[in-house]
């Protein structure tokens, strides 16, 4: 079936995969904590590793506890998000279905400030690059990480048993 349905680009050869492979390799943007990851090993591919075995790790750990499967993919579509080296808005959209069940306020910010990352593509100059204000990403995830810090705060204050976001822990 997936034969079928690329049969059409066959022609094309590599040249078919070469925006797939550039989207892998070199693009980054509106990234929070990959940004950071990215500062600490002066190096895309080292970046890219501590992150995969970040979410290794975060796997394992939910596996291991026994997480119930909408919290896990809450936890880990979240981790993915922060961790990715680019987060255009509509990625956004895996974890809204969520919300539904976790209303988390922090990630509710993010489902509206991610609108911001658009200014790179409105400031930019045909054929070039874009650039990212600093102080766009900062009005687009500071709140966020505050909101989502304090949230963890009350969590580990409180000594709840339950995760931050859920609706039962009050």
């Amino acid at each position: 079936m997936i034969g079928l349905a690329v049969l059409p680009y066959a022609s094309a050869g590599e040249l078919a995969l070469r925006g797939l492979r550039e989207y892998a390799l070199r693009w980054r943007g509106n990234d929070s904590l990959f940004h950071v990851l990215f500062l600490i090993t002066g190096s895309l591919s080292r970046a890219k590793l501590v992150v995969a075995a970040i979410l290794a790790a975060l796997t394992l750990v939910l596996f291991w506890r026994k997480t119930p499967p909408l919290r896990a993919s809450f936890w880990l579509l979240g981790a993915i998000l922060l961790l990715t080296p680019t987060v255009h808005p509509w990625y956004l959209l895996w974890i809204a279905p969520l919300l539904a069940v976790f209303p988390h306020p922090a990630w509710l910010f993010l489902e509206a400030s991610v609108a911001l990352s658009y200014h790179a593509s409105y400031l930019a100059t045909a054929g070039e690059p874009w650039e990212e204000l600093p102080w766009i990403k900062l009005l687009e995830y500071g709140p966020f990480f505050l909101l989502l810090g304090l949230d963890l705060l009350k969590w580990a204050l409180h000594g709840s048993r339950k995760a931050p976001e859920d609706p039962e822990s009050g």
